[in-house]
C-alpha cells in the first residue's frame, strides 16, 4: 500500500542534520559538545554520517567499542573538534583526508 506508515524508516533522510541526532540509540542535540561513549561494547555498527551533524563537538571519546568500517569524511565538518578517540574498535580502511580539516583538533587516538 502507498499509505504512510509510522514505523521508522530505513530510507536516508533528505535532510540528515535534523534535531535531535541519533547515534548509537542515544539522542544528541546539534549544540552537543563532547560524546563520552567509551568501552561500551556495541554490537559491530559503523560511526554514523551523521556525526557530522554535530558541528559543535569538541571532544569524541568512542574508543574500546566494537565499531566497524570506515571513519566518515563527515568527520571533517567538525571545525570545533580539539580531540578525536577511536582507538580499539574494528575499524578498516584509510583515514580520510578530510580528517585533517577540523584546525583545532590537538589528540587524535586511532
Amino acid at each position: 500500500s502507498d499509505e504512510p506508515s509510522d514505523e521508522p524508516s530505513d530510507e536516508p533522510s533528505d535532510e540528515p542534520c535534523q534535531a535531535p541526532i541519533q547515534l548509537f540509540g542515544q539522542e544528541f542535540p546539534i549544540g552537543q559538545t563532547s560524546i563520552s561513549m567509551a568501552n561500551q561494547l556495541f554490537s559491530p555498527l559503523p560511526i554514523p554520517t551523521t556525526l557530522g551533524c554535530l558541528t559543535a563537538l569538541t571532544s569524541i571519546y568512542l574508543e574500546g567499542n566494537q565499531l566497524t568500517g570506515n571513519i566518515p569524511s563527515e568527520i571533517g565538518s567538525l571545525t570545533a573538534l580539539e580531540e578525536l578517540v577511536l582507538d580499539s574498535n574494528q575499524l578498516s580502511g584509510t583515514i580520510p583526508t578530510e580528517i585533517g580539516s577540523p584546525i583545532l583538533l590537538q589528540s587524535l587516538w586511532l
